[in-house]
Formats: structure tokens, C-alpha cells, sequence
């Protein structure tokens, strides 16, 4: 008979894989390139090493899950797991949350210096990588003397994974998009006066479309990240209240899996001048110039 659990162990393990090698491979030639270490790369290779992390501990929690479930679920270890699961769940939310903070600062606050320097982008991948580790700090402290995934971890995991990087995302997207649509409009009274001193207002107070575009991708493919995370996590969480098939879980977490895969392929697609690069290596290589 067909063990289904362990099929669709073996489909996490693999996409687990595929996806690690997408997440090492995509940085490499923006780290390697001096050209590609612009700002907006930096935090790609952030969400990439991000994703790196996250799909070491899923590869080995799946891995564990089913072939060797006592030692993973060994109560001596039971707080390290469950503080590394919260960390990689908010990881790759978080990554996406830090990248439209930096959008919104350099896109509100254009005047201020700071926001364009490669020091804030440092601050404030530090800070995001410190507040993944503090976030999960509850963790730390449970009482329960056996190593289950207790209901209010749970909540806890969904909220921080899924609903409050969500909320913080929407809020500055909503903030950018009403900043562009005020400086659209401001940018068309001032041509009509056609003065110097609003021609210089115009060039400082515009966002250019390369930013709209930017940030509609990202806002897509959070948006795609989102809509396959969460159902792992509601699904987990509403069995606490009524039976969910097993089954059903498995395919949640697959889901969620093709939905992170979907994303280090789109991150690359959306880099035109990686992807330009990239063509005219391998037109190098085959035509032998």
C-alpha cells in the first residue's frame, strides 16, 4: 500500500531542495557583479539568504518529521525547535516588510541623506534580522512540560507570520500610493506655470515609474507569498477547534512550498538587468567570444 505521508514528505524534501538552490544560485552573480550591488539588490540578496535560512530548517523539520520524529520532537530540544520554527516562518514576511520600509523612507523622506546610503540598508537589515530572534522570544519561556505545538504558539506563529507583516505592508503600500497620486498631481499644476522654481519642485517631488514598478512587483509577489503561507497556518490552527484531515495539512505546507519556489523564480524574472546579463554570458560562451 501507497504511504501517502511518505510521498508528500518526499515532494517537501525535494521542493525544500530546489528551492536552496534557487535561493544560492540567484545571489551569487549580484554579489560577484559590481555593477548588480545597487541598492535594491542588496535587498534581494537579503530575501534570498532569508529564504536560504528558512529552507535549511524546513528541509531538515520535513526531513525529521517523518524519519525521525522521537529525536525531533525530543523534549530536550523542544525549545530550540520551536523558536527556530517562529524564525523561519517570520523571515521571508519580515524580509519583504524591511524592503518596503526602505522604499517608503527613500520615497517619502527623498531629501533625507541616510535613506540613500548603504549604512541604512545595513541598519536596517541588522535590525531585521535582530527582531526575527526577539519576536520569538516567547518561545523561550513556555512552561509545558511536553513538547507540543501549544495553541497560543500557534496564534503567535500566524500572527507574526502572516497578519501583522501583512498589515504593515498594506499600511505603507497604501502611504506610497496616495504619496504618488499627491505628487502626480502636484507634478501636473506646476507644469502649467512652467517656472524654474517649480521645475526644480517637480524633479524632487515625483516618483519615477521605475519605483511604481518596483514596488507593484514586490507588492505581487508578497501578495503571492502571503496567499500560500497562510492557509499552513490556519489550516494548523483551526484543527485545534474541528478535524482537519492530515492530508489536508500536507498539502497546505506543499502549497505554501511551490508559493516560496514561485518567488525566487519571479524575483529573477523581474530583474531585466540580470536577466540581460545573464543572455549575453551564455551568447558569449556558445558562440565562443
Amino acid at each position: 500500500m501507497v504511504d501517502i505521508f511518505l510521498i508528500t514528505t518526499l515532494v517537501e524534501v525535494i521542493l525544500s531542495i530546489v528551492i536552496l538552490l534557487f535561493a544560492l544560485l540567484y545571489p551569487i552573480p549580484l554579489l560577484l557583479v559590481r555593477r548588480f550591488r545597487h541598492h535594491n539588490n542588496i535587498f534581494i540578496i537579503n530575501i534570498c539568504l532569508t529564504t536560504l535560512a528558512s529552507g535549511i530548517f524546513f528541509l531538515i523539520y520535513f526531513a525529521m518529521y517523518y524519519f525521525d520524529f522521537d529525536r525531533l520532537f525530543a523534549p530536550n530540544m523542544c525549545i530550540v525547535l520551536y523558536y527556530g520554527y517562529n524564525i523561519a516562518g517570520v523571515g521571508i514576511p519580515f524580509a519583504f516588510v524591511n524592503f518596503t520600509i526602505y522604499r517608503f523612507c527613500s520615497i517619502m523622506y527623498p531629501a533625507k541623506g541616510l535613506f540613500k546610503t548603504k549604512r541604512w540598508i545595513v541598519i536596517s537589515i541588522t535590525i531585521q534580522w535582530i527582531s526575527e530572534f526577539v519576536i520569538s522570544m516567547p518561545f523561550i519561556f513556555r512552561q509545558e512540560p511536553y513538547c507540543t505545538f501549544e495553541i497560543w504558539m500557534q496564534i503567535y506563529t500566524c500572527l507574526t507570520a502572516v497578519f501583522v507583516p501583512l498589515f504593515i505592508n498594506m499600511v505603507l503600500y497604501v502611504l506610497i500610493f496616495l504619496h504618488a497620486r499627491s505628487s502626480s498631481r502636484r507634478v501636473h499644476a506646476q507644469t502649467l506655470s512652467m517656472t524654474t522654481s517649480n521645475n526644480v519642485n517637480i524633479q524632487q517631488g515625483s516618483i519615477s515609474r521605475r519605483d511604481i514598478s518596483l514596488l507593484r512587483q514586490m507588492f505581487f509577489i508578497f501578495s503571492m507569498f502571503i496567499g500560500g503561507w497562510a492557509p499552513a497556518y490556519l489550516t494548523l490552527l483551526i484543527g485545534n477547534f474541528i478535524y482537519v484531515d492530515p492530508i489536508i495539512l500536507e498539502i497546505t505546507t506543499i502549497i505554501s512550498e511551490l508559493c516560496v519556489l514561485n518567488i525566487t523564480i519571479n524575483l529573477f524574472i523581474c530583474n531585466h538587468e540580470l536577466r540581460q546579463y545573464l543572455k549575453s554570458k551564455i551568447r558569449q560562451i556558445f558562440h565562443g567570444q
